[in-house]
Order: C-alpha cells, then sequence, then structure tokens
C-alpha cells in the first residue's frame, strides 16, 4: 500500500510540473490544456464512482472528486476567457 501512495505522490508531482510547464505559453498550449481539462472532469466524475464503489469515507469520497472536476471546469473557464480576451484585441 505504501509503494502505491507513493507512486501516487511521484504521479501528481509530475502532472504539476507538466501544468508549469504548459503555463509559461498557454496560447500555444492552448490544445494540450484542453485536453488536461477535460481528463480531470473525467477523472473527477471516475474518482467519485471508484471511491463509492470501494466504500471510502464520504469526507474523502466527496472532497477529492468533486475537486479534481471543478479544477477542470475551472480551466475551461479561464481558455474561454482567454480567447473571448483574443477577440477584443
Amino acid at each position: 500500500m505504501i509503494y502505491l501512495a507513493r507512486a501516487l505522490s511521484a504521479f501528481y508531482a509530475t502532472i504539476g510540473i507538466i501544468y508549469l510547464i504548459l503555463a509559461r505559453d498557454v496560447r500555444v498550449y492552448a490544445l494540450l490544456i484542453t485536453f488536461m481539462a477535460w481528463a480531470s472532469i473525467c477523472f473527477g466524475i471516475g474518482t467519485v464512482v471508484v471511491n463509492l464503489q470501494l466504500g471510502f469515507p464520504a469526507w474523502w469520497t466527496w472532497g477529492e472528486g468533486p475537486f479534481i472536476f471543478m479544477y477542470g471546469v475551472g480551466v475551461l473557464w479561464l481558455q474561454g476567457k482567454m480567447k473571448s480576451d483574443e477577440g477584443n484585441n
């Protein structure tokens, strides 16, 4: 179990580094950022489903999955604002 926790931590650290790289030029990486946002939305939904099936505590299930889901929604919203600002320039 400790191996899984460490592997997941390393995975999240890698994702964080990728996000930092993508944030350097959001216009160039817009397609990849959109993909990662949709992946977060799907992963958030999947996390809730799996956590419910495995009987995880409610505080964990409803704290983890919806946060990941809303993160993806937030990224898509910010991208929409970026696109609408491009039209005003």
